[in-house]
């Protein structure tokens, strides 16, 4: 009797957790489930973080003889996001229909970050039945990215944004290395997706750039190199390198204001006592909640919507407000119960670095975009 019961009571416990995990996100796969859970629950030291972390770096040395034809962008099979594709781009919170693909006069090119974590490759496979696998790196582009990051744009403007060889996680720790070679790799393709887009989807429109952690460094890198300085400039409304630590680039204004266009908009979000990378004070930080480049503190209030789509369709109002500190944008306390996921490290919001300020991110470019038509 006594067996019984341990074993009818221990599956119980584990139908309840189970179901608590469920519940969690609103993500396909329950291992992904039951990781944010994790990660969500309980905090996890930064020795096993820095374990795990060694563990996802390929054992074997970048190989250039390794390097794939390019990618044929004309195959809409290619973008992850793209107006005539259904996607994560097109979804908007509950209650709401912002988007307006078809009728929009402006572009956005986004480029995703990181999604790709495996010590296998050095850059994520790029091949049809790659992608169409649902793996976790297709999985996370298409449920967390696209949904929370680029749908922001989607009442302002068409969205576009490429697969592309992305580097793996790992090779953010050897950048003068083996992660370096991955990255330049990883860029090569995001040049060519950027010139396919305006010789062939933009074609002479005002366009946006619109990047995230791995997406943003090499927005920078396109920005330095492709447009600043050049007629390309004249057409760029603003550039967005959230979640990479940006410095200002010679030639291209910070963004000041609500309303100023052809600058550049940077900010990497955690609470002010997170013991997460080292923040240089030369850092670009606008904040997200008045668009200023200043330090002053702006209260939730001003907060006028965040959502997580993995963690639940509706708008949150004035969940947190925020304050650009030497570099970072420190946040005040969070009223949610949201927004837990720190796979980084405790009071580091890089996964909501956009879903916190989602409302006021749609309205600023929305009210970006109108000023620069009009000038």
């Amino acid at each position: 009797m006594r067996i019984s019961f341990t074993v009818i009571f221990s599956i119980f416990l584990i139908s309840l957790i189970g179901f608590y995990i469920h519940l969690q996100t609103d993500q396909e796969r329950f291992f992904d489930k039951a990781a944010y859970a994790f990660l969500s629950t309980f905090k996890v030291p930064d020795s096993i973080r820095r374990l795990t972390a060694s563990l996802t770096v390929p054992k074997f040395d970048f190989d250039q003889s390794l390097i794939g034809k390019p990618i044929n962008y004309g195959s809409l099979d290619f973008w992850a996001t793209h107006p005539k594709k259904l996607d994560g781009a097109d979804v908007s919170p509950t209650g709401f229909n912002f988007d307006r693909q078809e009728d929009a006069e402006v572009d956005v090119f986004f480029v995703h970050p990181t999604t790709f974590i495996s010590s296998s490759r050095w850059n994520q496979s790029i091949e049809k039945k790659y992608l169409s696998r649902n793996n976790r790196a297709v999985r996370y582009l298409r449920e967390w990215s696209l949904r929370d990051q680029a749908s922001i744009f989607n009442s302002c403007c068409k969205v576009y944004a490429p697969h592309y060889r992305q580097a793996t996680l790992a090779s953010f720790l050897s950048l003068r290395g083996d992660g370096g070679k991955a990255l330049n790799y990883a860029y090569r393709d995001v040049r060519a997706a950027f010139f396919y887009f305006l010789e062939n989807f933009n074609k002479n429109r005002a366009f946006v750039l619109v990047g995230h952690s791995q997406g943003s460094m090499h927005i920078i890198r396109l920005l330095k190199e492709e447009i600043v300085g050049k007629e390309l400039m004249g057409r760029m409304v603003a550039a967005y390198t959230v979640g990479y630590p940006s410095k200002p680039i010679s030639g291209l204004k910070v963004c000041g204001s609500k309303t100023e266009t052809m600058c550049q908009i940077s900010w990497n979000a955690q609470s002010i006592d997170a013991k997460g990378r080292t923040v240089e004070p030369d850092e670009i930080c606008v904040n997200p909640l008045s668009w200023e480049n200043n330090d002053v503190f702006v209260g939730r209030e001003k907060n006028f919507g965040s959502v997580s789509f993995m963690e639940g369709k509706e708008i949150s109002l004035s969940v947190v407000g925020a304050q650009c500190l030497d570099g970072k944008l420190a946040l005040g306390e969070l009223k949610s119960k949201n927004f837990k996921y720190m796979p980084f490290g405790e009071g580091v919001y890089h996964h909501y670095d956009y879903s916190l300020f989602h409302m006021n991110i749609r309205k600023n470019i929305e009210e970006r975009v109108m000023y620069f038509q009009q000038k």
